[in-house]
């Protein structure tokens, strides 16, 4: 409250000069008509500073915008105070408006599909009306493994007499278009090969898959042993997004 006494009765003018953070200056001038042996009272309101904010999803790997909808993020106050949940579009970007001048923080609660949630929190501050905000983060995609055992179909074990297991050469094909988790092109066609495996110690892996639907089947048996012509479905599928890597084992039997 400000008091100005002993005026003259006419009009006179009033202008804001200044204002204590976080209100927004009102720089319109004001008339005031002054009455005699009277107090004439004067409002002056004033609103906060408001600024928004805009979160870009990237792939980690190639620095990359995820252009999926549907991650979630958490916005606190810095005290902990929840603010509200926001969720990407599909070019994967999440956006809020209007936020009070303050510290604030978010963290991701949903991670976008076929990645791997990322739970730091980061800060961000509102201290210009009107100014957007903008913030990344980035996200590892969940991979893919798959692990082959071979083993003697009579004896659920290692091989028979001169046979042997080692040697044994597998191909991997993809039994749907395999996507980009970041914008959904086709990497690897539909019943295209992905990749040979040849068993070693009774074993043969491949990492670093993309997550889809794929299909084993043998290419070249083990000495002493008959072609395996059975093909394997595997299901690389997303299941759990704090999982860093799917993996799915698969048996082959030899006779």
């Amino acid at each position: 409250t400000v008091l100005v006494e002993q005026l003259l009765p006419k009009k006179v003018y009033v202008q804001e000069v200044a204002v204590p953070e976080p209100l927004i200056l009102d720089s319109e001038i004001k008339e005031i008509t002054i009455i005699p042996n009277d107090t004439v009272t004067f409002n002056a309101t004033n609103i906060y500073k408001t600024g928004n904010l805009e979160i870009q999803k990237l792939d980690a790997d190639t620095n990359k915008p995820v252009l999926t909808a549907g991650a979630e993020f958490e916005i606190y106050k810095s005290d902990g105070t929840f603010v509200k949940t926001i969720t990407t579009n599909d070019k994967g970007i999440a956006s809020l408006t209007g936020i009070r001048w303050g510290d604030y923080y978010f963290v991701e609660s949903k991670a976008p599909d076929l990645y791997v949630l990322n739970e730091t929190p980061v800060p961000f501050q509102i201290r210009e009306n009107g100014v957007t905000i903008q913030k990344s983060l980035s996200n590892k995609r969940t991979l893919g493994t798959v692990e082959l055992v071979k083993l003697d179909k009579e004896t659920g074990e290692v091989a028979q007499g001169d046979a042997t297991l080692e040697g044994a050469v597998y191909e991997l094909y993809a039994k749907e278009d395999i996507l980009s988790p970041i914008d959904h092109s086709v990497l690897k066609k539909a019943n295209s090969l992905v990749a040979t495996m040849t068993i070693k110690n009774g074993t043969a892996k491949v990492e670093n898959l993309y997550l889809g639907k794929y299909f084993l089947k043998e290419k070249t048996p083990s000495k002493g042993y008959l072609l395996d012509e059975t093909a394997h479905d595997i299901n690389l599928n997303y299941t759990d997004q704090h999982k860093t890597v799917e993996i799915r084992d698969i048996e082959s039997n030899e006779q």
